[in-house]
């Protein structure tokens, strides 16, 4: 450690001057990074720096773009799971109207006749 490595605010230093300080412009470029690249333009930093700077940046990376995947793919279960419960609450609630209806029918019916009913009425 000994002052051999480059800070990461050194390397970004490098990126903001070479657009001229917008930091927008520079985090939407989609251009490849090379190690050959780093190692022309970042003053004092050595190959296996670079190597391994650019390694965890494209880990990184690829971890967010991941989350972002997990989170869609997290809403989309979401979504489907609440539809799912949706119907099966309708399907209830029709099920219910139905047996609702099968009770008020047998509770309407009149049995003159059968002593059951003779003594209950």
């Amino acid at each position: 450690r000994k002052g051999k490595r480059v800070r990461l605010n050194d390397i970004w230093a490098v990126f903001e001057k070479e657009y001229g300080g917008d930091v927008n412009a520079m985090l939407k470029e989609d251009r490849l990074i090379t190690v050959s690249w780093l190692l022309e333009h970042v003053p004092h930093l050595k190959e296996v720096q670079a190597r391994r700077t650019l390694e965890n940046s494209l880990t990184r990376h690829e971890d967010a773009i991941e989350a972002d995947i997990t989170d869609e793919t997290r809403l989309k279960d979401i979504r489907d799971s609440a539809k799912a419960v949706e119907e099966r609450v309708n399907q209830m609630v029709e099920d219910m109207d139905a047996l609702a209806n099968r009770v008020q029918y047998y509770d309407r019916l009149q049995a003159h006749g059968d002593p059951e009913y003779d003594f209950h009425f």
